[in-house]
Parts: C-alpha cells; sequence; structure tokens
C-alpha cells in the first residue's frame, strides 16, 4: 500500500513539474528578448578602428524586433551620419532566433563611440 501511495505521489510529482517546466518555456517575456538582444548587439557592434570618428560620437537608435526576428529601425539620431549609417548597417545584419523573442517590442539604445588611449 505505501508503494503505491509513493508511486502515485511520485507521478503527481513529475506531471506537475513537467508541466510547469512547458508553461514557464512557452511564456517569452521582454526581459528574455532583451538580454538575446543585447548579447547579439554586443556581438556586432564594435568601435571601427579604421574610420576616422570623431573623439566620442552618439547614436540614439529606437527599434522594435519583428515576428521573424529581424529588428525594425524605428528612429536613430546622432550629430555624426557616417557613425549612423554604420549603427544601421551592423543592427541590420542581426537576426534573432523567431522562438525565442516576443515580437513588436521597442527597444531604446545609446550607443557611445570613443577611442581608447
Amino acid at each position: 500500500m505505501k508503494n503505491i501511495v509513493f508511486i502515485i505521489c511520485l507521478m503527481i510529482g513529475f506531471g506537475t513539474s513537467s508541466q510547469a517546466n512547458s508553461f514557464r518555456n512557452g511564456l517569452i517575456s521582454r526581459e528574455h528578448t532583451k538580454q538575446l538582444l543585447d548579447k547579439e548587439i554586443q556581438r556586432h557592434l564594435f568601435f571601427p578602428l579604421m574610420q576616422k570618428m570623431e573623439a566620442a560620437t552618439v547614436v540614439t537608435v529606437v527599434l522594435s524586433v519583428q515576428a521573424d526576428g529581424s529588428l525594425k529601425i524605428i528612429n536613430t539620431s546622432s550629430a555624426n551620419d557616417e557613425a549612423k549609417a554604420f549603427v544601421v548597417n551592423r543592427l541590420q545584419t542581426i537576426v534573432l532566433d523567431k522562438t525565442e523573442v516576443t515580437a513588436c517590442e521597442v527597444f531604446h539604445y545609446t550607443f557611445r563611440f570613443k577611442r581608447q588611449a
């Protein structure tokens, strides 16, 4: 009798834990999308060493993640057009895994490029 009760409790425990994991994996949060986007930006966007930019250049970008994982740039602003074009070109190469992102989320980024001594 104790074995049967133990087996039933074990089955209920495994059943609820697997449902909890599938429920958790089914919901993709804005924070998770932001983390993935931050990781890809760090991989793709860096100071262009061969470019002749001003000592400190700031580019502000507003973008959204599309359903297919691509980025749609909504707005950019910078005093340096060359830096703005560089950032836009690099961001357009980023494609996130569409199964791991929340579509139509809007993110704001400010990129500061400074030459290191």
